[in-house]
């Protein structure tokens, strides 16, 4: 007589949907959600370096309770998570530098040394998002008043040119001729004289002292 056998669980759980999200009948929906979302990747990488025997679920669970918080404006368990963070990169960072210190070839030691510099440069950074984290910048936004009363502005309307403000003089050496032609004049002009009696006036001195009869 043959007896059938229970069949045996699988040491890992499937992974549940993410909470707050309506399960939806079809099963492929279901893995897109999941597939799509922030919470399964990072269940996968924790529970595939540091999970162990831990259920996928609860990992979920733990990391949707997490998001919950941040989305309430609790950065409690962001600001652990940056220092943290730092500590272990610091760790890095001290190991890698003793390493390089007692390697024997050349090309180790820049590898280590490099890696090291790595790490606390990744330290670093971390402190400093950890303090804008505590400490936001403040913005200031800063509104331009225009107090200008007589200003005008000109779209499109190319400047007036200076040439067209100087206006055309009339050249006095031009001679007008017959049938509209010029010439230039190149006579001097002449000078004003006594013998010119239309130019100069008759003074009381040039007269006789008797008048004639």
């Amino acid at each position: 007589m043959t007896t059938n056998k229970p069949a045996q669980k699988s040491k890992t759980s499937p992974v549940p949907v993410p909470v707050g999200e309506v399960n939806p009948v079809n099963g492929d929906a279901v893995h897109a959600s999941l597939v799509t979302g922030s919470a399964f990747p990072a269940t996968f990488i924790v529970s595939s370096y540091l999970g162990g025997s831990t259920e996928p679920r609860d990992i979920l669970k733990q990391l949707h309770k997490q998001a919950d918080a941040v989305h309430q404006g609790d950065m409690a368990q962001v600001e652990s998570m940056l220092m943290h963070q730092a500590v272990a990169l610091q760790s890095m960072f001290a190991d890698l530098a003793s390493r390089a210190k007692m390697a024997q070839s050349l090309q180790t030691v820049q590898c280590l040394t490099q890696l090291a510099l790595r790490s606390q440069a990744g330290c670093r950074n971390t402190l400093q998002t950890l303090a804008e984290v505590k400490n936001p910048r403040q913005v200031a936004f800063v509104k331009q008043t225009n107090v200008a009363q007589t200003q005008q502005v000109n779209n499109g309307v190319p400047p007036p040119s200076r040439v067209e403000n100087i206006k055309a003089t009339p050249n006095e050496l031009l001679v007008e001729e017959p049938h509209g032609r010029t010439k230039m004049d190149t006579r001097t002009k002449a000078k004003a004289s006594r013998a010119d009696s239309a130019v100069v006036a008759v003074d009381r001195i040039d007269r006789p002292a008797k008048r004639r009869r």
